[in-house]
């Protein structure tokens, strides 16, 4: 799951952007706008176009992988040990 719900305590989300697009994942719920056609965000056009909101969501997808990946190697070569890793 890409988008894990915070607990309480926690206010964050994540963003990838292509283009005029911005998809958006905040405690679980996805969105994408046009940032140029719509700079407050207030319409999600998530629904409206499949490849669209599909394209940036799989960017950050790619790079979340990439980005853990990379951490558990440094960690390891700095001899820390990650449960489960």
């Amino acid at each position: 799951m890409i988008c894990p719900s915070p607990t309480a305590s926690d206010d964050w989300g994540i963003a990838s952007r292509d283009g005029n697009w911005k998809y958006l994942c905040i405690a679980g719920n996805q969105f994408l706008f046009d940032e140029i056609q719509d700079p407050r965000e207030r319409a999600n056009l998530k629904d409206r176009d499949k490849d669209v909101f599909d394209r940036p969501k799989a960017d950050w997808e790619a790079w979340n992988r990439c980005w853990h990946g990379a951490d558990q190697k440094r960690r390891r070569s700095n001899g820390v040990s990650l449960l489960g890793a």
